[in-house]
C-alpha cells in the first residue's frame, strides 16, 4: 500500500521522521513549527498521483486570518497535476479548534473540489500550541493510504 511521501528539499520545513508521512500526526511533525508565527500562515501540500509532494506558502495574513484564493489554490494544483491537497494553517493564539470561519472555508473548499474528479482535498489541519486539529481525523482518521482517500464530508 502506498503512503504519503512528502519530500522536502528546500525551505523552512524538514521531515524529522526519516520515513514517508502517512497521517495528520506525521504532517504535524513536519509543519507544526508554523505555530510560532505571529501571523496566520496557510501552507498547501500538493501531492502527485504517486503520492510524492511539494509545499507552498499560499498566504500570510494577520493575527486572526489568512487569505485564501481558490483560483490560485486550485490553479496551482492543476498546473502541478496534483492528485491531492493538504491545507495547513496556524492559529497564533495557540488553540487549534476550528473557528466558524475555518468550518465555512472547509465546506467551501469541499464544495469547490467535489466536481473535480482528478483532485481531492485530503486534509485541512489547524496547528496550535503543541497540538493540532485535523478534518481528516475528525471524519474518521487513520492513515492517508491510497485506498482511504476521499471526501472529508
Amino acid at each position: 500500500m502506498k503512503q504519503l511521501d512528502i519530500r522536502l528539499t528546500d525551505g523552512d520545513f524538514k521531515n524529522p521522521l526519516n520515513r514517508p508521512l502517512g497521517n495528520a500526526a506525521d504532517v504535524f511533525s513536519v509543519f507544526g513549527s508554523i505555530k510560532d508565527r505571529a501571523s496566520e500562515t496557510l501552507l498547501v501540500v500538493y501531492l502527485l498521483a504517486d503520492l510524492t509532494g511539494i509545499y507552498d506558502v499560499h498566504s500570510t495574513g494577520c493575527a486572526s486570518m489568512a487569505t485564501l484564493s481558490t483560483q490560485d489554490l486550485f490553479g496551482r494544483a492543476y498546473a502541478l497535476r496534483a492528485r491531492y491537497m493538504i491545507l495547513i494553517h496556524n492559529h497564533p493564539k495557540g488553540d487549534p479548534t476550528p473557528s466558524n470561519e475555518d468550518r465555512r472555508t472547509l465546506a467551501m473548499l469541499e464544495e469547490y473540489a467535489a466536481p473535480m474528479e482528478a483532485l481531492d482535498l485530503l486534509d485541512f489541519i489547524i496547528v496550535g500550541d503543541d497540538h493540532y486539529w485535523s478534518a481528516f481525523d475528525e471524519a474518521g482518521g487513520g492513515d492517508y493510504a491510497a485506498g482511504a482517500v476521499g471526501s472529508l464530508a
